[in-house]
Protein backbone atom coordinates (compact mmCIF):
# COMPACT_ATOMS: atom_id res chain seq x y z
CA UNK A 1 0.00 0.00 0.00
CA UNK A 2 2.77 2.41 0.85
CA UNK A 3 4.55 1.69 -2.43
CA UNK A 4 1.37 2.29 -4.43
CA UNK A 5 0.48 5.50 -2.55
CA UNK A 6 1.74 7.72 -5.36
CA UNK A 7 -0.31 5.76 -7.95
CA UNK A 8 -3.81 6.58 -6.76
CA UNK A 9 -5.28 6.45 -10.28
CA UNK A 10 -6.03 10.13 -10.35
CA UNK A 11 -8.26 9.99 -7.26
CA UNK A 12 -6.81 13.17 -5.87
CA UNK A 13 -7.10 14.96 -9.23
CA UNK A 14 -10.91 14.78 -9.21
CA UNK A 15 -12.40 17.98 -7.86
CA UNK A 16 -14.23 17.46 -4.54
CA UNK A 17 -14.38 13.67 -5.03
CA UNK A 18 -12.24 12.92 -1.98
CA UNK A 19 -14.09 15.60 -0.05
CA UNK A 20 -17.52 13.98 -0.48
CA UNK A 21 -16.44 10.33 -0.45
CA UNK A 22 -13.77 10.32 2.29
CA UNK A 23 -13.62 13.49 4.36
CA UNK A 24 -17.32 14.22 4.91
CA UNK A 25 -18.31 10.63 5.85
CA UNK A 26 -15.38 10.48 8.30
CA UNK A 27 -16.38 13.77 9.90
CA UNK A 28 -20.02 12.66 10.17
CA UNK A 29 -19.07 9.38 11.88
CA UNK A 30 -16.73 11.29 14.21
CA UNK A 31 -19.39 13.88 15.10
CA UNK A 32 -22.01 11.19 15.84
CA UNK A 33 -19.61 9.51 18.23
CA UNK A 34 -19.29 5.97 16.88
CA UNK A 35 -15.51 6.05 17.26
CA UNK A 36 -15.33 7.42 20.80
CA UNK A 37 -14.79 4.09 22.58
CA UNK A 38 -11.09 4.56 21.86
CA UNK A 39 -11.17 7.80 23.85
CA UNK A 40 -12.34 5.87 26.90
CA UNK A 41 -9.51 3.38 26.40
CA UNK A 42 -7.04 6.29 26.19
CA UNK A 43 -8.44 7.82 29.39
CA UNK A 44 -8.15 4.50 31.25
CA UNK A 45 -4.58 3.91 30.05
CA UNK A 46 -3.58 7.46 31.03
CA UNK A 47 -4.91 6.87 34.54
CA UNK A 48 -3.28 3.42 34.87
CA UNK A 49 0.09 4.70 33.62
CA UNK A 50 -0.12 7.78 35.86
CA UNK A 51 0.52 10.22 33.02
CA UNK A 52 0.17 13.89 33.97
CA UNK A 53 -2.22 15.52 31.48
CA UNK A 54 -1.83 19.02 32.91
CA UNK A 55 1.12 19.57 30.56
CA UNK A 56 -1.04 19.01 27.44
CA UNK A 57 -1.29 21.92 25.02
CA UNK A 58 -4.63 23.69 25.32
CA UNK A 59 -5.47 23.26 21.63
CA UNK A 60 -5.15 19.46 21.93
CA UNK A 61 -7.19 19.06 25.12
CA UNK A 62 -10.64 17.59 24.67
CA UNK A 63 -13.61 19.11 26.43
CA UNK A 64 -14.96 16.34 28.64
CA UNK A 65 -18.51 17.53 28.97
CA UNK A 66 -21.85 15.68 28.77
CA UNK A 67 -21.62 15.24 24.99
CA UNK A 68 -18.19 13.63 25.29
CA UNK A 69 -19.44 11.00 27.72
CA UNK A 70 -22.69 10.52 25.77
CA UNK A 71 -20.69 9.78 22.61
CA UNK A 72 -18.43 7.39 24.52
CA UNK A 73 -21.51 5.57 25.88
CA UNK A 74 -23.05 5.38 22.37
CA UNK A 75 -19.81 4.02 20.94
CA UNK A 76 -19.36 1.37 23.63
CA UNK A 77 -23.02 0.35 23.26
CA UNK A 78 -22.57 -0.08 19.50
CA UNK A 79 -19.43 -2.18 20.00
CA UNK A 80 -21.11 -4.45 22.57
CA UNK A 81 -24.29 -4.76 20.48
CA UNK A 82 -22.31 -5.71 17.38
CA UNK A 83 -20.07 -8.17 19.22
CA UNK A 84 -23.02 -9.94 20.87
CA UNK A 85 -24.85 -10.53 17.60
CA UNK A 86 -21.76 -11.52 15.60
CA UNK A 87 -20.56 -13.99 18.23
CA UNK A 88 -24.09 -15.34 18.72
CA UNK A 89 -24.52 -15.87 14.98
CA UNK A 90 -21.17 -17.63 14.68
CA UNK A 91 -21.67 -19.79 17.77
CA UNK A 92 -25.19 -20.89 16.76
CA UNK A 93 -24.21 -21.74 13.15
CA UNK A 94 -26.36 -18.97 11.67
CA UNK A 95 -23.77 -17.69 9.18
CA UNK A 96 -22.05 -18.99 6.06
CA UNK A 97 -18.89 -19.32 8.15
CA UNK A 98 -20.40 -22.57 9.41
CA UNK A 99 -22.51 -23.69 6.47
CA UNK A 100 -20.61 -22.47 3.41
CA UNK A 101 -18.58 -24.58 1.05
CA UNK A 102 -15.62 -26.15 2.85
CA UNK A 103 -16.86 -25.14 6.30
CA UNK A 104 -19.71 -27.62 6.77
CA UNK A 105 -18.09 -29.40 9.69
CA UNK A 106 -16.82 -26.30 11.50
CA UNK A 107 -18.42 -26.14 14.96
CA UNK A 108 -19.73 -22.84 16.29
CA UNK A 109 -17.04 -22.36 18.92
CA UNK A 110 -14.34 -22.90 16.29
CA UNK A 111 -15.96 -20.28 14.04
CA UNK A 112 -15.76 -17.78 16.91
CA UNK A 113 -12.09 -18.62 17.50
CA UNK A 114 -11.26 -18.38 13.78
CA UNK A 115 -13.13 -15.06 13.55
CA UNK A 116 -11.22 -13.66 16.53
CA UNK A 117 -7.95 -14.89 15.02
CA UNK A 118 -8.73 -13.13 11.72
CA UNK A 119 -9.67 -9.98 13.64
CA UNK A 120 -6.38 -10.12 15.56
CA UNK A 121 -4.36 -10.56 12.35
CA UNK A 122 -6.22 -7.67 10.72
CA UNK A 123 -5.60 -5.41 13.75
CA UNK A 124 -1.89 -6.29 13.76
CA UNK A 125 -1.67 -5.53 10.05
CA UNK A 126 -3.38 -2.19 10.59
CA UNK A 127 -0.98 -1.38 13.41
CA UNK A 128 1.99 -2.20 11.22
CA UNK A 129 0.62 -0.01 8.45
CA UNK A 130 0.16 2.94 10.81
CA UNK A 131 3.64 2.54 12.28
CA UNK A 132 5.36 2.33 8.88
Amino acid sequence: QLIAADKMLGFLDLHYYGYYTVLMPCLIVESIGLTHSTYLLKDILVKVAGIDTSQEPEEKKMKKDFLYYARVALSISAVIFSAVFIIKGLAMNQTNANTGAGWNKLPGYAAVIVGLLFLFIMACSEGLQVSA
